[in-house]
């Protein structure tokens, strides 16, 4: 953590940058050419905006952190990057045109609240994230546009997932939930599951090429969700176990809206036409 260095009177484009380590009890709104917080607790970082660094803020074995109505944009690598640390909040933010536009891994109890990001390679994203919430934000015209791996129960909860490649792509975890969320207009697929467990309700999936794609995974349950106008189908399942659809609204016959590849145990009830 460079400890045995001193960083002092560094710019990024013309601007500060900001190494803090081992800071408590702060709140920070200064201006930043890249920011970077490294064993903090308890602080609060609020109106900081950073472009064109390679990262634009970055949290490293950090707790109990707000960052709040903060802007990252056209940031080489990371917009904002959360990595080991834990029960963090980010609210208000928004990250444009980076690499990857909110980066979280490895950390726990992270909530997401209230943020875009848009015109990424990667929206949002995590890795090896257990129990985090992303709720109310909007993931627009990115490659992927919500991604997560390797987690567990993590959450993405009245979003709008719009516009991008790939709308969410979830793989390696054993439950993953998804609700009432708007996933339209995603040109390769709306959603896509490996190697997953997902529960998925009350959410839309509207002309998508295709709205659900899921391999090798188990269980699967969607409900009360609505299918519409994608492109392809609506549903592609392959090798799936214990798939349950169930109060689902198609635009067509089922049987035309769904394809199912050896997957066993699948559950459909209560269709609208």
């Amino acid at each position: 953590f460079f400890n045995t260095h001193t960083v002092e009177n560094n710019l990024v484009n013309g601007k500060p940058l900001v190494y803090l380590l081992g800071v408590k009890e702060q709140e920070w709104s200064e201006e930043a050419g890249q920011l970077v917080a490294v064993q903090c607790e308890n602080m609060r970082f609020v109106d900081v905006e950073v472009e064109m660094a390679s990262i634009g803020i970055q949290l490293a074995y950090c707790r109990d952190i707000e960052i709040d109505n903060c802007r990252a944009s056209k940031n080489g690598i990371f917009g904002i990057y959360i990595m080991k640390c834990d029960d963090c909040v980010l609210t208000d933010t928004r990250a444009d045109s980076c690499s990857h536009g909110i980066d979280v891994r490895d950390a726990r109890r992270v909530w997401i609240a209230d943020c875009i990001t848009d015109g990424c390679g990667q929206g949002t994203f995590l890795s090896w994230g257990d129990d985090c919430l992303v709720q109310r934000c909007e993931i627009l015209d990115n490659g992927t546009g919500f991604f997560s791996a390797s987690g567990n129960n993590n959450h993405v909860d009245d979003c709008r997932i719009e516009g991008n490649e790939l709308g969410l792509y979830i793989q390696h975890e054993p439950i993953f939930t998804l609700t009432n969320t708007q996933v339209n207009k995603n040109t390769a697929c709306g959603l896509r599951v490996t190697d997953c467990g997902l529960i998925s309700v009350g959410n839309t999936f509207r002309k998508n090429f295709v709205g659900h794609l899921a391999l090798d995974c188990y269980p699967l349950t969607h409900m009360e969700c609505t299918f519409a106008d994608s492109e392809d189908c609506d549903m592609l399942i392959r090798n799936g176990r214990d798939v349950k659809l169930v109060d689902i609204r198609w635009d067509g016959p089922v049987e035309e809206k769904v394809k199912f590849v050896d997957t066993e145990r699948h559950l459909i009830t209560k269709e609208w036409w």
